[in-house]
C-alpha cells in the first residue's frame, strides 16, 4: 500500500480558539475540532470554543429542554463546576467517559447546564467540555 505524499489535507472544520494566557484569537482549518498551540504567545492545548463545518455536513447536535431557575441553580449549588464559563456549566461529577463528538478523544462527559437570554436549559445527553464549549447558544429555540 502506498501513500500519497502530495495529497491535500482534508480540512472539516474551521475551529476557533481564544487563548487562556494572552486573550489571543484565532481560527485555523482541522480536520477534526481538535486543541491548538497560541501562535501569539505559544501557550499549549487551547480548545476550540466554536467550530464551522466546512463540508456542510450535519454535526451531532446537543438537545436541551427548558428548565426552571430554581433546577439550574441547585445543579449549580450540589458541587464546583467542572466547568463554569459565560454560557453556563458542567456539573462537577462526571456522568460517564465516552467518545467525544468535538475531538474524538475518551474523556469524562457531564450534566450541562446553560442560561441564554435569562431562560434556563439543561441538556439532555451528557457533554464533554469540548462539546460544551463548542455549543452556541443562540441556536436554542
Amino acid at each position: 500500500m502506498s501513500a500519497n505524499l502530495n495529497a491535500e489535507p482534508e480540512y472539516r472544520f474551521r475551529n476557533y480558539y481564544e487563548c487562556d494566557r494572552c486573550g489571543h484569537r484565532w481560527s485555523d482549518d482541522w480536520s477534526c475540532m481538535c486543541d491548538d498551540d497560541c501562535p501569539e504567545c505559544g501557550a499549549r492545548h487551547m480548545s476550540p470554543y466554536k467550530r464551522d463545518d466546512l463540508e456542510g455536513a450535519a454535526s451531532a447536535v446537543a438537545v436541551f429542554k427548558e428548565v426552571g431557575e430554581a433546577r439550574y441553580f441547585e445543579m449549580l449549588g450540589v458541587l464546583p463546576p467542572a466547568l463554569w464559563i459565560d454560557k453556563g456549566f458542567l456539573v462537577g461529577e462526571p456522568f460517564d467517559h465516552r467518545q467525544c463528538k468535538a475531538t474524538g478523544r475518551f474523556t469524562a462527559s457531564f450534566a450541562a447546564f446553560i442560561r441564554h437570554r435569562g431562560t434556563y436549559y439543561e441538556s439532555e445527553e451528557a457533554m464533554t467540555a469540548a462539546e460544551f464549549k463548542a455549543f452556541d447558544p443562540s441556536t436554542l429555540s
